[in-house]
């Protein structure tokens, strides 16, 4: 399909955005790269998982959420965030529990980030149900436009999403809608399939 001039000037901005991201020191992150068959580990927050394989990850300052991206977060991202069920819906000033459903959760998550991000233009695209580290969850896809502030650009994201005892996890992934969402699904596909729980041991 021909790419029209607003498709182009989209794909520019990006470019942009990302050159920015990269000259900024203050925003230079210490990024490792992925290797096959070394997980990153999360231990305050009780996961693992594989990035993909060449991309590069750290752990976000401030916060129990990790990252990895290909070519710079703002063309895709692969994320992991935990979230404490007492302040798991932040914006909403709402908690989740690990009796919620998970379509009960997707609803909740989609008007968290809505509110959270400042998005514009949300469209839900899917949520259905799905597995996540081999507990019941929640598999939801959407679109939105970023605020004109952040060049106004249309992202589609997917977030796979469970609860336990200790709190809300979510598994996603988010990119603009033009060029690479699609290019680069399968591999956030693959990096569910490693997302593991551990659970600290109670003893006896």
């Amino acid at each position: 399909m021909n790419e029209g001039p607003d498709s182009m000037r989209g794909f520019r901005r990006l470019r942009a955005a990302l050159l920015l991201l990269l000259l900024a020191p203050a925003l230079a992150l210490a990024w490792k790269l992925s290797e096959a068959g070394k997980p990153f580990t999360h231990a305050g927050s009780g996961y693992s998982v594989q990035f993909p394989v060449g991309w590069k990850y750290n752990k976000l300052a401030f916060s129990d959420e990790s990252g990895a991206t290909r070519d710079g977060p703002f063309l895709q991202a692969i994320y992991v965030d935990f979230r404490a069920h007492k302040t798991a819906f932040k914006s909403l000033k709402q908690a989740s529990s690990a009796t919620m459903l998970p379509q009960d959760l997707a609803e909740k998550l989609v008007a968290d980030m809505t509110k959270e991000r400042g998005l514009e233009n949300v469209t839900t695209l899917g949520s259905e149900p799905a597995e996540l580290a081999g507990q019941p969850a929640f598999r939801l896809s959407f679109e939105y436009r970023a605020p004109v502030e952040r060049g106004a650009v249309r992202f589609r994201e997917v977030v796979v999403g469970t609860v336990n005892a200790r709190g809300l996890y979510l598994l996603g992934y988010r990119a603009p809608v033009i060029r690479y969402f699609e290019r680069d699904l399968a591999a956030f596909d693959a990096t569910l399939t490693s997302f593991a729980i551990n659970l600290p041991s109670t003893g006896k």
